[in-house]
């Protein structure tokens, strides 16, 4: 179990998932004191261009405002609940390469050990064949009925 988890951990090292966590988590309401102290790139993009974000058009929220703070905060939470969805299903798939593995190492020992046997019988096959040669070629020819 121990291994699965390092396993975990590096794979979620390879993909970043703790440094994504991290950016979007908010610790002890830091990310509403920064969002509001100055707007998020998707309020300033929003600003910019008028667009109003998924969120917000789903919600029918004015992009202005108090609103689009806790648009913001919306859309980070749900990032935040994808990246812990998206940690879940590879910790599942690393403890289904793993239960595969062990099928795949037994089916392996299954077949070595098959093959072994296999190889001791063509031995001992060819063994006796050879015994069977020799016993035929030392053995003087029978004698000949009739005085030959």
């Amino acid at each position: 179990m121990h291994a699965m988890q390092a396993e975990f951990q590096q794979l979620c090292a390879e993909h970043r998932v703790h440094e994504q966590l991290q950016a979007l988590e908010p610790a002890d309401g830091v990310l509403a004191s920064t969002s509001r102290a100055s707007p998020s790139p998707l309020q300033l993009r929003m600003m910019a261009t008028g667009e109003r974000s998924p969120a917000i058009v789903a919600t029918g929220v004015d992009a202005k405002g108090a609103s689009a703070d806790v648009a913001c905060r919306a859309e980070a939470a749900a990032r935040l609940h994808a990246l812990r969805q998206e940690a879940a299903y590879l910790q599942d798939m690393v403890e289904r390469a793993r239960s595969t593995e062990a099928r795949l190492v037994e089916a392996l020992a299954l077949r070595q050990g098959n093959i072994d046997k296999m190889a001791a019988t063509y031995n001992r096959v060819v063994s006796d064949v050879k015994q069977v040669y020799d016993i035929t070629r030392v053995w003087p020819k029978a004698p000949q009925l009739g005085g030959k």
